[in-house]
């Protein structure tokens, strides 16, 4: 159920999460969270890799803990705002496939997506 908007985030995420800026991201991100340290991850990419259900690396706590921690410390750089996003982005899918995303203010599924997002 992609959408402009979903297909426009996980296009720049691909040229964006494994930069050099997002490896200097993620490594200021484990100097203030443990919890991200002990993931030993490289870039952003693999952080937001790591948190998904497919990867099984996380439970479902380990990963709203690791959500926890990058949201406390959003303000150690500005990429990390933008993986929260990009790591929010298949539990939006989720919320659409269970409700009606057309329904209310939305005329499509993707300002649905747009505002959830």
């Amino acid at each position: 159920m992609d959408s402009p908007t979903i297909r426009q985030l996980r296009s720049e995420w691909r040229a964006l999460g494994s930069s050099g800026a997002a490896r200097t991201a993620c490594t200021r991100l484990a100097a203030h969270e443990p919890v991200i340290a002990h993931l030993d991850v490289q870039d952003l990419v693999e952080l937001v890799s790591a948190l998904s259900c497919s990867s099984g690396g996380l439970s479902r706590n380990e990963a709203a803990a690791v959500i926890a921690a990058m949201l406390k410390s959003a303000t150690v750089d500005p990429l990390i705002p933008r993986a929260i996003i990009q790591a929010l982005i298949p539990g939006v899918l989720g919320l659409a496939r269970r409700i009606d995303g057309t329904a209310g203010p939305w005329n499509d599924l993707d300002a649905f997506y747009g505002d959830a997002v």
